[in-house]
């Protein structure tokens, strides 16, 4: 079974997974562009990412501490058109070889 790791080619099949606002955890993953501040109904992230979006994995880490007792990791998600975004890897897919 392959798993998604740097660099994978994914898929998002559940942006409810979208992390919008973790600035701490995205800097420390080296990719603070990929939240926003003020997350809010105009959240650029929300209207872009969506079920289906196409992107390439930045960066994965396991963000215990971050988020208590939460075990499951975050990506970096940098999309075909250079918008990047962080979510939980139980929302995106594998898509293409790796």
């Amino acid at each position: 079974m392959k798993h998604i790791k740097k660099n994978s080619n994914v898929k998002v099949v559940d942006s409810g997974k979208l992390y919008t606002s973790h600035t701490t955890l995205a800097c420390e993953m080296g990719h603070p562009d990929a939240v926003v501040n003020y997350p809010s109904i105009f959240n650029p992230i929300s209207d872009k990412i969506v079920d289906g979006v196409l992107g390439k994995v930045l960066a994965v880490k396991n963000p215990f501490g971050f988020f208590g007792s939460y075990s499951d990791k975050v990506c970096i998600v940098i999309t075909n058109d250079g918008f990047k975004f962080l979510i939980g890897i139980n929302g995106l897919q594998l898509c293409g070889k790796d």
